[in-house]
């Protein structure tokens, strides 16, 4: 729910709001498990779980990330 959810510094810093590692069936669960904490926040959890959808955008950040450590690390 925030504007930006993505930074890069140069090429090598990255900074982001989201877990690249988790799936919507990962962030389905934690919606389940959260419930009362995201209605106490006026968040309908159940509204939030019915529009979870896997995106691509994750595992290119990781495979990206992956392909930096290769390449050598830091600088």
């Amino acid at each position: 729910m925030d504007a930006n959810h993505v930074f890069v510094v140069g090429d090598r810093i990255w900074g982001v709001q989201f877990h690249p590692e988790f799936d919507a069936d990962i962030m389905i669960e934690f919606m389940r498990h959260d419930r009362q904490d995201l209605q106490k926040q006026g968040i309908d959890p159940q509204l939030l779980i019915q529009e979870c959808v896997d995106t691509p955008h994750g595992h290119a950040v990781l495979r990206r990330f992956a392909e930096i450590i290769e390449e050598g690390g830091s600088t």
